[in-house]
C-alpha cells in the first residue's frame, strides 16, 4: 500500500527534519513497551482486518471507501508498521503516521462499537499521536494554529 495523499505541513517537516533513526527506534519502544504496555499489541495483533468498522468512520464514508481510510486500514499504516518493522521506521514513515493520526481520526470512537472484538482504535490513533508528539512531530494545532481545521480540506470543499 502506497502513501499517495501527503500533506505539505511545517510542523511535521520541522518534525522529520530532527529525526534520527536510533531516536526513532528508541521514543516507539519506550511508548509501546513501557507506557502502552500490553494493550496496545494486543489490539494490534488481534484485528482481524475484517472491516466491520469501516462503515462507522466518516473518513472512510467521505472517502468513497478507500480501505486506506477504514480504521483498521488506519491501524495497519502505522502501529501495525511499527510492529512489523520491529520499530525501525523511517523519518518518512513517521511523517505519514503523524499524518494519518492527527488528520484522518478524530478519536470519535465509532469504531469500537462496530468492532466484533472490541478493538479502540481510537485508542491506538491516540497512542500514535502520543509517539509522534514525543518525537516532536505535531501539525501546527498543537502549538495554537488557530487555521487547523481548514488546512486539510480537500480544495473543492475549501472553496465553498
Amino acid at each position: 500500500m502506497t502513501f499517495d495523499r501527503k500533506i505539505e505541513d511545517a510542523g511535521l517537516e520541522r518534525g522529520v527534519s530532527r529525526l534520527t533513526p536510533e531516536r526513532i527506534e528508541n521514543t516507539l519502544k519506550q511508548v509501546i513497551e513501557g507506557e502502552a504496555g500490553a494493550k496496545l499489541k494486543l489490539y494490534a495483533e488481534t484485528c482481524m482486518r475484517c472491516g466491520m468498522c469501516s462503515e462507522a468512520c466518516h473518513y472512510y464514508m467521505s472517502h468513497e471507501g478507500d480501505p486506506s481510510y477504514s480504521p483498521a486500514g488506519k491501524v495497519h499504516q502505522t502501529l501495525g508498521k511499527i510492529l512489523r518493522k520491529n520499530y525501525k521506521v523511517t523519518a518518512d514513515e513517521i511523517y505519514e503516521m503523524a499524518q494519518i493520526a492527527y488528520t484522518e481520526c478524530n478519536l470519535c470512537r465509532r469504531c469500537v462499537h462496530f468492532c466484533p472484538l472490541g478493538i479502540d482504535t481510537g485508542y491506538i490513533m491516540s497512542m500514535v499521536r502520543r509517539m509522534c508528539h514525543k518525537l516532536g512531530v505535531t501539525p501546527p494545532v498543537h502549538s495554537g494554529h488557530r487555521s487547523f481545521p481548514f488546512r486539510y480540506l480537500q480544495p473543492d470543499v475549501a472553496q465553498r
